[in-house]
């Protein structure tokens, strides 16, 4: 399913709170890894969310995390980081 964008600096927005921007590195039925991860919190982030990712594709995904597990039921949408559309 996320063969394709693996190795690749990705954007994952979740039913959650938060979005996540890092390198899929690793797909499963249940999950995908993410490596460099920056993580937007909805609830705590003064920009929008929109704003964050082009921030992210112009200046570059400030690392949070070393890595993480995204569950896929939580996963909403998928796109590769420079597929964002800079304004």
């Amino acid at each position: 399913m996320f063969t394709e964008l693996l190795q690749q600096l990705v954007i994952i927005d979740t039913d959650s709170n938060f979005a996540y921007v890092g390198e899929l590195v690793e797909t499963s039925d249940h999950f995908v890894r993410l490596r460099g991860v920056s993580i937007y919190d909805r609830h705590e982030a003064r920009i929008s969310l929109d704003k964050f990712v082009v921030e992210c594709a112009t200046y570059g995904a400030p690392a949070a995390r070393e890595e993480i597990l995204v569950l896929l039921p939580r996963v909403v949408a998928v796109s590769r980081l420079s597929d964002v559309i800079l304004p």
